[in-house]
């Protein structure tokens, strides 16, 4: 009988996190919600594209929301944020 290949992909469909993203939702484990200009100042290793790239992802992903409040925007961890060991889980 053949062996099918899966790809990482069919194993394990959850994104793998990078530096940045494991980087903002440790923050936001301590500090949530915080101000979008703000997060940029705690991560001054990352630039201004790196942390919108991250953020937009995880948004995107369901891992964290970006509201506008005024003028600022502010970023929330949410309930399915991810621990930060490499693969997406749910937060207990």
């Amino acid at each position: 009988m053949p062996t099918t290949l899966l790809s990482v992909t069919e194993r394990d469909p959850r994104p793998k996190l990078g530096t940045v993203e494991r980087s903002i939702l440790r923050l936001l484990d301590e500090v949530s919600p915080v101000c979008l200009d703000d997060l940029l100042q705690l991560l001054p290793e990352f630039t201004w594209n790196q942390v919108f790239q991250a953020i937009d992802g995880l948004a995107r992903a369901g891992q964290v929301l970006l509201r506008r409040h005024r003028t600022t925007y502010h970023v929330l961890a949410t309930d399915r944020a991810v621990s930060h060991d490499h693969m997406m889980t749910p937060k207990t």
